[in-house]
């Protein structure tokens, strides 16, 4: 129900890679079709099977320097913040 190409265009020309995923409860588009999307737009981009999965991947390619953002759904962004709260990555 999201128009969610359209964010993919809107975003694409702004950052360097994506990293997909999917989240509970499974509404949303698959993590492999939306990362195609993005490659569609010329930027580079994967899709994880889990969010555990994802999370590991990005942090696996990150420097100090990179600026990392989470967005999709409220689903997607408490899930990822509860993770990086629980490993002590953010503060409360």
């Amino acid at each position: 129900d999201k128009r969610w190409r359209e964010m993919v265009a809107a975003l694409a020309p702004t950052v360097s890679e994506v990293v997909t995923t999917v989240v509970q409860p499974p509404r949303g588009e698959d993590a492999e079709v939306v990362a195609s999307e993005f490659r569609a737009h010329g930027t580079a981009a994967r899709s994880c099977a889990s969010l555990t999965d994802a999370l590991a991947e990005v942090h696996r390619g990150a420097t100090a320097d990179d600026l990392i953002v989470v967005t999709g759904s409220i689903f997607l962004v408490g899930a990822v913040y509860a993770r990086l709260l629980a490993d002590g990555r953010v503060p409360p």
